[in-house]
């Protein structure tokens, strides 16, 4: 990518040569080693090959020892022992003094406002990586009901997402896609770029292999190559913006030369994390996006794929321009009035939802996530922890105690330098800590099989999230960094 001699280096031209860049990952190296072997495409079955070079579309042994570790519908980890009402089954019905505790609708209401706070430092597209790798890494049967609750995607950090979560899904959409891609335009765009980026590497590596080469090998190792570039991005990129830099470090986070995959260390998501701590990104969708001269309402564009048929440029300029809203108690009216709305009040709540999933699955209340964090524990409205928001969890809740996870969470003011409180930090950290160092296909590995070349790994840590959307768009230019505002809030 060439630089713009009249801009100050915020942004970058999006050149032909984006488009092909054939050294790119060094594919020289594959075709002159690894792969003059037999080349054998594993498929699902109740043994693992040991040494196998690629993932297993269900996460299955990726793990010798435990190959059910982050693979689909497994039972989400506890970071605390569930609190059911009854000890078994019933949702957490009753707070530390045995009332009932506030209805989700009532704590949606009095607690989380639609109040405008746009962030003066953060485009959209930090909330929009967050959808798209939060539907990589968790799914939730809505009619769960049991104890522990299934988690239907794989956990790890793996591009699912972009290439399905089985074989019989893979089978149906070779060219990948997830379930939830119509959800919003913004996670379209997504797609459409990453699937975009494998067509691209198959070409490129048609163009480097022997002629013999079976297609199942090509489109493998194009996965293998966008699922390193969503690790790559994900913990370079995006994470730091969130978590901080003192979370970067505790939990070992930022990509580098040190990592060493921990066979005992399990990947499963937690339910928790699943179902409170990642959907603090709620609180970050703006009210409105700019659609070119339009300003559309969030609602209008629930399951409304037509926008990125229309322009997909459009929708991208917007996600790269557009501010996302600060991680707080404020949600806006569009998702907590008229989530997927298709008539007149007939929309739902989805701080509700977040609220009643939480209390559904028995997830203690924030304080007990707080003491397991090793955090103290609140026990005043006033505590400074909350900055202006305990005056509205006073109005509702009976006692700090009972308050829930996900509202307790984002209530919380930010970390040093992040975007999140530290109760977040620290499930978020350790979620994506366990994430990294429990893969033994972390794009990092010096495994000879599943990892790359020391050539190949330092070509995919240049590739930037920039240079993704830029050769797999039509945009001319595109700032350095899609996260970042090129102008600081107050200089417009």
């Amino acid at each position: 990518m060439a630089k713009r001699d009249d801009e100050d280096n915020n942004y970058i031209v999006c050149t032909l040569a984006d488009a092909a860049e054939t050294s790119q990952i060094s594919l020289e190296d594959i075709s002159k080693s690894k792969y003059q072997e037999k080349h054998i495409i594993r498929r699902r079955s109740t043994a693992c090959q040991p040494g196998a070079r690629y993932r297993t579309m269900d996460g299955r042994c990726n793990n010798a020892r435990w190959p059910n570790w982050g693979s689909t519908n497994q039972p989400f980890r506890r970071f605390l022992d569930p609190a059911y009402d009854d000890g078994k089954f019933v949702p957490r019905l009753r707070g530390v003094d045995g009332h009932p505790l506030p209805s989700p609708r009532a704590v949606s209401v009095a607690v989380h406002p639609g109040t405008d706070s746009p962030s003066g430092d953060n485009t959209v597209m930090v909330m929009q990586w967050g959808q798209f790798l939060d539907h990589d890494l968790t799914g939730t049967p809505l009619h769960a009901d049991t104890r522990e609750q299934l988690n239907t995607l794989t956990a790890f950090v793996d591009a699912s997402n972009v290439y399905g979560h089985s074989e019989d899904q893979l089978s149906h959409l070779r060219n990948g896609r997830d379930d939830r891609v119509n959800v919003f335009p913004g996670l379209a765009v997504l797609h459409t770029v990453f699937v975009r980026e494998h067509n691209r590497l198959v070409k490129e590596l048609a163009g480097v292999m022997p002629s013999t080469t079976p297609d199942d090998v090509l489109f493998e190792e194009a996965r293998k190559i966008v699922s390193a570039i969503m690790q790559q991005i994900t913990y370079r990129e995006w994470l730091p913006i969130n978590v901080g830099p003192l979370a970067m470090r505790k939990y070992r986070l930022t990509p580098g030369y040190s990592f060493r995959y921990n066979f005992t260390q399990n990947p499963t998501i937690y339910n928790v994390f699943a179902s409170a701590a990642f959907r603090f990104g709620h609180s970050t969708i703006p009210r409105f996006l700019t659609l070119g001269d339009r300003r559309v309402p969030i609602e209008q564009l629930f399951n409304r794929p037509s926008e990125v048929i229309r322009d997909l440029d459009t929708v991208l300029k917007a996600l790269l321009k557009d501010r996302r809203q600060e991680v707080n108690l404020f949600i806006n009216s569009g998702l907590t009035e008229h989530l997927f709305e298709t008539s007149v009040k007939k929309g739902f709540d989805i701080v509700s939802l977040n609220i009643q999933r939480g209390r559904d699955h028995g997830l203690p209340s924030y304080n007990s996530f707080r003491k397991a964090c090793r955090l103290p524990e609140v026990t005043s409205f006033d505590d400074s922890v909350f900055g202006k928001a305990g005056a509205a969890l006073g109005s509702v809740y009976r006692s700090p105690d009972d308050i829930d996870v996900f509202t307790g969470a984002v209530a919380e003011e930010h970390v040093y330098d992040g975007a999140v409180g530290p109760l977040l930090a620290c499930l978020i950290g350790q979620q994506f800590n366990d994430l990294k160092y429990g893969d033994s296909f972390w794009f990092e590995t010096s495994h000879p099989r599943k990892g790359f070349t020391p050539g190949q790994l330092a070509e995919i840590r240049r590739i930037c999230f920039a240079k993704i959307l830029c050769r797999n768009s039509g945009l001319t230019s595109i700032q350095r960094d899609p996260l970042q505002c090129t102008q600081k809030k107050g200089r417009q």
